[in-house]
């Protein structure tokens, strides 16, 4: 009879287990919901909301659902940031490697920075940059984050303030980001990757390799980087509003390559301009002091272009240190003389930066 009970006894028990853990399941996905809304909402000057998660202890992943992100104070404008999805969960592949960390997958996310008239000082203007965006990405993962990658991404440069409204944006963006915490290859100065693709308004494409140390207070990288293909007619909005020019046709590719170490700075941007056709007479006889402006523009840009590929390039060196950057205004000027009449620039990263070379006595080019 004694055995009876304390049989019964124990299957009430397990039963009541049971009942409870089944109970924390079904409550963990509220409760994990309302941590997440009430850690996105103490940001300083940024809220933002979630709309549920999907948990899967089996994985250890969870998916944030419908992430939206925007200034306190402009709900009604567009949002800095909105995902329909985001997994964070356990990265199983670094246990080889004696390690728990995690890794963080982000996609179809859209980026907005709003800028009224370029001025982020404005109060208006939504760029992020007042926040240190590390602090709640620590509350949600509580893990070392080890891989990041963006599926599918936009970024967007937004300036109401202009008529038309400017919109210039990145689209298809495609970012992975390995071995953050130094999960294998520690003995490496960078053995952090970060690479990314995508596609930009006026069918321009991007490519971006490098290599990176973010375990650093000031994380060390190099980097190449090239955007080809840019119909320029595309940038119209932004070049009228803050240059007042108009192009009629023409084609903007940019190439780069930058080193950071230690804090030292090395690397230069290349504009090439190529086809630029600035001057529409039926059109801008309309405006005669906008006619004057463009064709003085394209004056000097005819001067300093090369005849032979029809082109206008400079190349930009910057060099110092990352809180005393210096852009040389000489060796850019020496460059638009070069790319004219000595010999045009190739389309194409110069493979003149190398990591190892750059130091506090870097010299400038």
């Amino acid at each position: 009879m004694n055995k009876r009970k304390i049989g019964k006894r124990a299957l009430i028990a397990i039963a009541f287990i049971v009942v409870v853990l089944i109970g924390l399941r079904l409550y963990l996905p509220t409760w994990v919901t309302n941590y997440v809304n009430n850690t996105l909402q103490t940001m300083p000057e940024y809220t933002g909301s979630i709309s549920g998660v999907n948990i899967c202890l089996l994985k250890g992943e969870y998916r944030i659902k419908n992430i939206v992100v925007h200034k306190i104070g402009t709900r009604d404008s567009v949002p800095l940031f909105t995902a329909p999805a985001i997994d964070l969960s356990v990265q199983w592949s670094a246990l080889k490697e004696m390690r728990i960390v995690g890794e963080i997958d982000v996609y179809n996310p859209k980026v907005s920075f709003v800028l009224y008239d370029a001025d982020p000082d404005s109060g208006k203007s939504q760029t992020g940059t007042e926040i240190e965006w590390t602090e709640p990405i620590k509350e949600l993962m509580p893990l070392e984050i080890n891989r990041f990658e963006i599926f599918d991404g936009s970024v967007h440069y937004v300036d109401p303030a202009q008529s038309p409204t400017i919109d210039i944006y990145a689209t298809n963006l495609n970012i992975q980001a390995k071995n953050l915490s130094n999960a294998t290859d520690q003995n490496v100065a960078l053995p952090s990757t970060l690479d990314a693709t995508g596609s930009s308004i006026g069918g321009g494409k991007m490519t971006l390799k490098s290599k990176v140390n973010f375990l650093k207070e000031i994380p060390d990288f190099d980097y190449d980087f090239k955007f080809e293909g840019i119909d320029i007619t595309s940038l119209n909005d932004f070049a009228d509003a803050y240059a007042a020019l108009d192009f009629e046709g023409g084609n903007l590719d940019l190439y780069s390559e930058m080193a950071l170490n230690d804090g030292n700075i090395d690397g230069y941007f290349k504009p090439v301009l190529t086809n630029i056709d600035l001057i529409d007479f039926s059109e801008d006889i309309k405006n005669p002091l906008k006619l004057i402006w463009e064709s003085f523009a394209a004056l000097i840009l005819e001067i300093f272009e090369n005849q032979g590929e029809d082109q206008f390039a400079t190349k930009v060196p910057l060099s110092g240190s990352i809180d005393k950057t210096q852009t040389e205004i000489w060796p850019t000027v020496l460059n638009i003389l070069r790319n004219a009449f000595v010999e045009a620039f190739k389309k194409q990263p110069d493979d003149t930066i190398e990591f190892e070379n750059v130091s506090d006595d870097t010299e400038k080019e």
